[in-house]
């Protein structure tokens, strides 16, 4: 197969007709404009766009423009506002009244540990070494 049948077969293009096409100068390309907040940034042929996933977007487009809106963080503020009212949580007497209930049971355990505890500790004194 001859270079002509091959460019004929798979519709290729010569180079030498891509470069007389001025292909290889930037005058000929399509520019792209980055707008944030209605502020244009730098143009360049292609603009990349990375969006976490963690945050929500969406977008429009049409054969003259295109629209992307990011709607912040995709989070669950019922959740970050219950974590916000603990950190923030004075207890009230009926919290310490609970308390006491919780622990009533554990109270012959306690007050024999606290007995042990003094009683180690008298013991202990005498036998506690001077130092010189």
């Amino acid at each position: 197969m001859s270079e002509l049948d091959c460019m004929i077969d798979y519709s290729l293009v010569p180079y030498d007709v891509v470069c007389s096409w001025g292909v290889d100068s930037w005058d000929n390309v399509s520019w792209s404009a980055l707008f944030v907040d209605d502020i244009q940034h730098e143009s360049a042929p292609i603009i990349n766009i990375t969006i976490p996933e963690e945050i929500d977007w969406d977008y429009t487009w049409n054969d003259e423009e295109f629209n992307i809106w990011i709607n912040w963080y995709n989070v669950d503020t019922e959740y970050i506002d219950s974590i916000i009212r603990a950190q923030n949580y004075k207890p009230t007497s009926e919290d310490f009244t609970e308390l006491v209930g919780v622990l009533a049971p554990y109270s012959k355990i306690l007050i024999f540990c606290v007995f042990i505890f003094i009683i180690w500790a008298r013991i202990r004194k005498p036998f506690k070494s001077k130092k010189l």
